[in-house]
């Protein structure tokens, strides 16, 4: 019998957060000056920005025998400080 999951709303939180966009352009401007409201945003969601800029500090200030320089363990590092960082937030 499985039983019924509730996540955290913590959790629910943060990961909306996470996925919304970190610089929303609501508008299009037009080359006559006139704007157009936009259905769909562009750029890079909260989660991914966090995640890039975690993970460039952590291989700009981490020595070479530390093990950062493996993509996938910054990768990983850098997104699971990314989530603890939105989580946080949503609290």
């Amino acid at each position: 019998m499985s039983e019924a999951r509730t996540e955290d709303p913590v959790t629910e939180k943060a990961a909306a957060l996470g996925r919304e966009f970190s610089v929303p352009i609501p508008y299009e401007t037009h080359r006559d000056g006139s704007y157009m409201p936009r259905d769909v945003y562009g750029g890079l969601t909260k989660r991914e920005l966090f995640a890039a800029m975690l993970m460039q500090g952590m291989i700009a200030s981490e020595s070479e025998s530390e093990g950062l320089y493996r993509p996938e363990t910054a990768a990983t590092r850098a997104v699971k400080f990314a989530d603890a960082l939105l989580k946080e937030l949503a609290k």
